[in-house]
């Protein structure tokens, strides 16, 4: 009975000391990476866009190749994501939903990771910028939560802070090293991803003069 009650008295500590730490805990927690990459922003973006190319660069995937992803929908869609499932402890269950982008500027999306079958969201962002020749890539989750839920801010550093470290490292080492073809570069830099049938093309040259812009479609066009 002793033993018991002992047990009791740590259990009820224990939930005592954590329903007070968050109360303290931030209720807004931001996980920020940035990462200069060497090639054309749309080559880059391209990469982010298509969600069925991050098993090429994310770091998630190498720790589980068995895990099992899906995609539903596409660029110009209504709704595009991918979603993951996984029996490694570090990965669990959870999806991407693309909200809103800009070409070749910034990526919005959800992160929506599951736990013990509660959902937990969070916005994220990528943002790409020029900078002394190379585009740099910054790559942000933003955690809004509520007490209690919001202990977890103390942790998301850790949790996801390193993957995004990882992943940018890997998305620079892919852009830098794959041939034209396996990043969907055209001879005349054009950038295509091709979804439900349908071929959307960015241009990857950073600038383009005035007067050279009806020589270049008319060169590009019968390669899109």
């Amino acid at each position: 009975m002793k033993l018991l009650k002992g047990t009791l008295y740590f259990l009820l500590i224990m939930i005592a000391a954590i329903l007070l730490a968050s109360i303290f805990a931030p209720g807004t927690k931001v996980i920020s990476r940035t990462i200069s990459i060497n090639a054309p922003r749309a080559v880059v973006f391209a990469q982010l866009a298509d969600l069925r190319k991050w098993p090429k660069w994310d770091a998630w995937y190498p720790k589980d190749l068995s895990q099992v992803r899906t995609f539903d929908g596409g660029l110009g869609d209504n709704i595009q994501r991918f979603s993951w499932s996984s029996e490694h402890e570090n990965l669990g269950n959870g999806s991407i939903v693309v909200k809103s982008f800009v070409n070749n500027v910034s990526l919005d999306f959800m992160l929506i990771l599951i736990n013990n079958g509660r959902e937990y969201s969070f916005d994220g962002k990528f943002i790409l910028k020029e900078r002394n020749g190379q585009i740099d890539v910054t790559w942000t989750v933003k955690s809004e939560q509520r007490y209690p839920i919001k202990i977890i801010n103390y942790f998301l550093e850790k949790w996801i802070g390193p993957d995004f470290s990882a992943g940018l490292e890997n998305l620079k080492a892919y852009v830098e090293t794959s041939t034209n073809q396996e990043l969907g570069v055209t001879e005349n830099s054009i950038v295509t991803i091709e979804e439900h049938g349908t071929v959307y093309a960015f241009i990857a040259q950073e600038r383009l003069a005035e007067a050279g812009i009806e020589t270049f479609f008319s060169n590009s066009f019968e390669k899109i």
